[in-house]
């Protein structure tokens, strides 16, 4: 009775997706011959309607519509579990991968630059965008040089409302295209896969809470067993750039808020901002370790352990080694600053807060819009009845 009331659905295969998809690092899709063994190892697929192995076919199809609105998409945290136990070396997980990448791309905005900065010869070009901004800008400020005397990052980077603001204005757009991309999401997944009928459905709010935690403490990430390094390789990168964001935050906060200059306030400071000052500087030295040890662990692994990791594409590359060389610049200029090094100092700082502006700029459109899609998609799985939070 179902089957006969079913509305009929056209098909729509798109050959190009397909094509991107291989492109993109997902060249042994063709290999799958759907024997679900992938949907069988994984712990985090759900009992009903599990992936990958639907997502393998859809992708086969080049079903761009569907995978776009794909929640369990995002279920999949690539430990490689189904690629090990694949009889057909199809690499369901670098397959997803890839189509995860291609859906960052189909729901930004504008789709020009997603495009650009997933292509390994228009990112360059990107890349440079911000380092001619700060430059030129230091340069009509009179700051663009090797300033004599007592190291102080002000004296290359004021901190005026132009160039706080700048940092603040690329933070703001890479946020607002990340929000966008979530709402477009949420709108995708609305249309393509309803609630199941009979499932507990969890309210918005709740569902968010508990993803949050779930994502915090890296619980899916624990779950896999092939590549249970990169567990910890992302742990550390995670809470290295949380560590970074929130120094960054505490120096702004004793600055622009009560007129103390970091690294640490003066002797006659208030014992308060003495301890906030002491405090987000041991924030910082932690998070600048974890953006070195974390990105550098997880590019070491994909150079060096292919065969356990799987192939690399650019739009997971690049991102670490942007994460990776601001780390590592970051702590150089920390030691410049000790040894009082304004030559190696200023040039070296230009270039950190350069990355960080690319960063910035960009993240809505690299690997770190997984913040934004993979919220977004686990938030919609548990308020719509599957209960990803606990692997069912």
């Amino acid at each position: 009775m179902k089957q006969a009331n079913a509305a009929a659905q056209r098909i729509r295969p798109d050959m190009r997706f397909l094509l991107k998809v291989v492109a993109s690092g997902g060249d042994s899709v063709k290999r799958c011959y759907q024997c679900a063994t992938c949907s069988v190892v994984c712990d985090v697929s759900p009992k009903d309607l599990p992936f990958p192995r639907k997502e393998m076919l859809w992708a086969q199809w080049g079903l761009k519509d569907r995978l776009v609105g794909d929640p369990d998409l995002w279920l999949c945290h690539g430990c490689g579990d189904c690629s090990t136990h694949c009889p057909r070396g199809a690499n369901p997980s670098e397959t997803l991968s890839a189509v995860r990448g291609l859906v960052v791309e189909e729901l930004s905005f504008p789709s020009v630059v997603a495009r650009a900065v997933n292509n390994p010869k228009r990112f360059p070009v990107l890349l440079v965008v911000p380092w001619l901004l700060l430059g030129v800008s230091m340069w009509a400020a009179g700051t663009l040089k090797i300033h004599p005397g007592p190291v102080v990052w002000s004296k290359l980077m004021p901190h005026t409302v132009f160039f706080e603001g700048l940092f603040m204005a690329l933070m703001g757009w890479g946020v607002a295209v990340g929000v966008v991309g979530m709402c477009r999401h949420w709108q995708r997944m609305r249309h393509s896969h309803q609630p199941v009928e009979g499932a507990t459905t969890v309210p918005v709010v709740v569902a968010l809470a508990r993803v949050l935690k779930t994502l915090f403490l890296h619980t899916h990430f624990r779950s896999c067993g092939q590549n249970r390094a990169r567990a910890y390789a992302h742990t550390l990168t995670f809470f290295g750039f949380l560590g970074a964001m929130m120094a960054a935050l505490g120096g702004a906060v004793l600055e622009n808020g009560f007129g103390i200059s970091p690294p640490l306030p003066p002797s006659n400071a208030p014992l308060w901002a003495f301890w906030i000052g002491v405090g987000a500087k041991t924030v910082g030295i932690l998070g600048a370790v974890g953006l070195i040890s974390g990105p550098g662990w997880l590019l070491y692994r994909r150079l060096f352990r292919r065969k356990e990791v799987g192939a690399t594409s650019f739009f997971d590359a690049v991102f670490l080694w942007m994460l990776f060389a601001t780390g590592l610049s970051g702590t150089g200029v920390y030691v410049a600053r000790l040894a009082a090094s304004g030559v190696v100092g200023y040039p070296l700082f230009f270039v950190h807060l350069s990355l960080v502006a690319s960063l910035l700029s960009t993240m809505a459109y690299t690997k770190f819009a997984h913040v934004f899609y993979r919220t977004t998609a686990l938030t919609y799985a548990l308020h719509t009845g599957r209960s990803v939070c606990d692997g069912r």
